[in-house]
């Protein structure tokens, strides 16, 4: 895991922020053992619990990264202007054994199934506003304006196969494959688009007004490549607004 980060300022109005991350974990699946043995009785005795019952070349690995930049311009009147961006990928892929259930004739050989998967995202993300702050005697007020977007790819690739069976008394590995067969590709991009703009107006040091509103436009797409008719759309736009008082006490 690291995650670098790098602040230059340029002058007394102006800074920008460099952020980086990158993350890589591969660790085994978890998995379940059956009821019996463990919570109810099982006449072969009881399954310990450190027993794995998939494959040893079972995995599950996942690298993520992202890198963005925080901006701040100060100008020599009331206004600041920020934005913050990010851009993030993230890919995830395992194999699987894992069991589901006994073989009808034995409390000790349990029926398996293999699966795989393969996910790939990556989303950018943009927040740009401008800020003011007016002082009036015992009056100060503060206006906030603003849009953000965000933009985002996921690809999903999902396989299937036998499992093989096990036998969770005496486990013998090395006897199933892990070369599944692909059933499903889903391909889904989305974006969302929001503008706001609020008003916080404070009134000497105790008293804050605050009155807000928000539109934004969602659009979702998804498709299976291997079922050609599986396109689906969703397009959303929804209205929120915020109003409130808050008293500060002077502690």
């Amino acid at each position: 895991y690291v995650a670098p980060s790098l602040t230059w300022a340029l002058g007394d109005q102006t800074a920008i922020t460099f952020l980086g991350e990158w993350q890589y974990d591969r660790i085994n699946w978890g998995q379940f053992l059956p009821a019996q043995g463990t919570l109810l009785p099982n006449p072969n005795g009881i399954i310990p619990i450190h027993r794995y019952l998939g494959e040893p070349n079972d995995y599950y690995k996942r690298q993520q990264w992202n890198a963005g930049y925080l901006f701040e311009h100060h100008f020599h009147n009331a206004w600041t202007v920020r934005q913050n961006f990010r851009y993030s990928n993230v890919s995830n892929a395992g194999n699987v054994h894992y069991g589901f259930g006994f073989g009808p004739d034995s409390l000790r050989i349990l029926q398996r199934y293999g699966a795989g998967y393969f996910l790939g995202s990556h989303v950018y993300a943009v927040d740009t506003q401008a800020q003011a702050t007016f002082n009036r005697g015992n009056l100060s007020n503060n206006i906030l304006i603003g849009e953000d977007y965000s933009a985002a790819y996921e690809s999903i690739l999902s396989t299937s196969g036998p499992g093989g069976t096990i036998d969770v008394f005496d486990p013998v590995y090395g006897q199933a494959t892990d070369d599944f067969v692909p059933y499903s590709l889903t391909r889904s991009p989305s974006a969302q688009n929001g503008i706001y703009l609020q008003d916080q107006v404070k009134l000497r040091r105790h008293l804050i007004f605050t009155l807000g509103g928000r539109e934004d436009w969602a659009v979702f797409r998804t498709r299976n490549l291997y079922t050609p008719d599986s396109f689906s759309r969703q397009h959303d736009s929804k209205f929120t607004g915020r109003a409130g008082v808050t008293w500060l006490f002077d502690s």
